[in-house]
């Protein structure tokens, strides 16, 4: 599996670009404008995702993720439809951008994982396997993985070519021992590009066991890539976020003012530019988070992944971590 911010490596002292106050008290007052509208969407009878996801952009609130990747469906469950499929054929094939596109694969019936854990992929007839993280979550009937294309990658230019009905082959074993913090009451994951696969899954897995009615655990989601159209799911967590208070969903893009970010109203720079303002603001949002409360957890491009280590560590925050070098 691999990952990358196509901007390369993050410039010297880029980590502590976000941690300013302006930047705390603009987080602070995103996400409370969110807790706003989630209430009210709650009393209106016959509210739905749409309705509020208008409310939020007339209050200013930027969703520039979700209309960048509108060419991105939201996952609906399969069911029983999964089932009639021979394992390992491919169901659907979503779209996210040039270079990112998400597979939804018919799951073998005795094939089980825990969320987050990864497995090999390939395909008839070709040596070539690539471990990719899962991106759905185990109590699903399917299974999911985002796909990068890697230039002169020889798996990856042939999984952008498959259609539905293409055969994959999957180990018969999950691995991995990437997964949520036991104890913590908030949890910080922080991704670039296809690096938000195991963070979704565990994601899904954790709102299933835990009903909202029921749990304070809070969950903030920092998706960073040089264009928005290289953040799979941006639609679907922007979605998530609108409708669950548990949730936030900050992704944000590394140029800009290129092209292809032409129209993004979101948030700007490197991704872990944005980790030391976004946990004092969740700590701040959650009354009395020590960072003994919040757990950190980076997946992606190798580089990102260890400055966030190195910024967070020494302050005392648990950060679990996984690269796609």
């Amino acid at each position: 599996m691999r990952d990358r911010d196509a901007a390369g490596g993050p410039a010297p002292g880029a980590l502590g670009a976000g941690a300013g106050g302006a930047e705390l008290d603009r987080l602070l007052a995103s996400v409370r404008r969110r807790r706003l509208l989630q209430a009210e969407r709650t009393r209106a009878v016959g509210g739905d995702v749409a309705a509020s996801r208008r409310r939020l952009e007339s209050l200013g609130e930027s969703l520039g993720e979700a209309t960048a990747a509108r060419s991105e469906r939201p996952a609906p469950a399969l069911h029983a439809r999964s089932q009639t499929h021979a394992p390992g054929v491919v169901l659907e094939v979503l779209e996210v951008g040039p270079g990112v596109r998400i597979l939804r694969v018919a799951r073998p019936p005795d094939f089980s994982f825990r969320a987050g854990q990864a497995v090999k992929l390939g395909l008839p007839g070709i040596a070539t396997r690539r471990t990719y993280s899962i991106a759905s979550a185990p109590h699903e009937p399917h299974l999911e993985f985002c796909i990068e294309l890697v230039p002169g990658g020889r798996l990856s230019s042939l999984l952008f070519r498959i259609a539905p009905g293409a055969q994959l082959e999957l180990a018969p074993k999950p691995k991995g021992s990437f997964a949520l913090q036991s104890g913590k009451r908030a949890h910080l994951l922080v991704a670039t590009v296809t690096g938000i696969a195991p963070l979704r899954s565990l994601l899904r897995a954790a709102l299933a066991e835990r009903p909202a009615s029921g749990a304070a655990d809070a969950y903030w989601i920092l998706h960073g890539a040089s264009h928005a159209d290289e953040l799979p799911y941006a639609a679907e967590l922007a979605e998530l976020a609108a409708r669950d208070p548990r949730v936030v969903y900050l992704p944000t893009v590394s140029r800009p003012g290129a092209s292809r970010n032409q129209g993004w109203r979101g948030r700007t720079g490197r991704v872990e530019a944005h980790v030391l303002a976004s946990v004092k603001a969740l700590a701040a949002e959650s009354a009395g988070l020590t960072q003994a409360d919040i757990a950190v957890y980076a997946c992606g491009h190798p580089e990102m992944v260890r400055n966030v280590q190195d910024a967070l560590t020494p302050l005392g925050y648990s950060v679990s971590a996984e690269d796609f070098a």
